[in-house]
C-alpha cells in the first residue's frame, strides 16, 4: 500500500483493519487508510508521523522499518490480488471462529495420554 494509490484504493474496496490476524497489520492499514481518506500523501513519513500521532508508534517507532517493508512487496501491480487474500483469509478465520470465541477449542483431553515408545 505504501508504493500507489491504486494499490491503496484496491485494498479499501475489499478489507478492512479487523482482517488482519496481526493488531499491529490491522493498526497500520488503518493508519494508511486514514491518510488515504483525508487525502494526505501516503508515504514512510506521513504514515510514521500518523503512527505516532494516534499513539501507536509501538507499531513502527523507526520509518526504517516501513522502507524494510516497503522494499519487501514483490509489486504494487498484484495489489488487487493480495487484497483479496488478506480477505478471503479474513471470511474464513470468521467462518471458523464464532464472535466471543477465544479460539479453536483445546481438546488434548480427548486424546490418548499413552504412547508406544514415547515418554511423555
Amino acid at each position: 500500500m505504501l508504493l500507489s494509490n491504486d494499490a491503496i484504493s484496491a485494498a479499501l474496496e475489499r478489507c478492512s483493519p479487523k482482517d488482519f490476524v496481526e493488531p499491529t497489520h490491522g493498526n497500520l492499514f488503518a493508519a494508511i487508510a486514514r491518510l488515504f481518506e483525508l487525502g494526505e500523501p501516503v508515504d514512510v513519513v506521513t504514515v510514521t508521523d500518523e503512527l505516532r500521532r494516534t499513539l501507536a508508534s509501538h507499531l513502527c517507532s523507526d520509518p526504517v522499518d516501513l522502507i524494510v517493508m516497503q522494499g519487501s512487496t514483490p509489486s504494487a501491480a498484484h495489489a488487487d490480488h493480495y487484497a483479496e487474500i488478506v480477505a478471503e483469509q479474513a471470511r474464513i478465520r470468521a467462518s471458523v471462529i464464532s464472535p466471543g470465541d477465544d479460539g479453536p477449542v483445546d481438546d488434548s483431553s480427548s486424546y490418548p495420554r499413552d504412547f508406544p515408545g514415547i515418554e511423555t
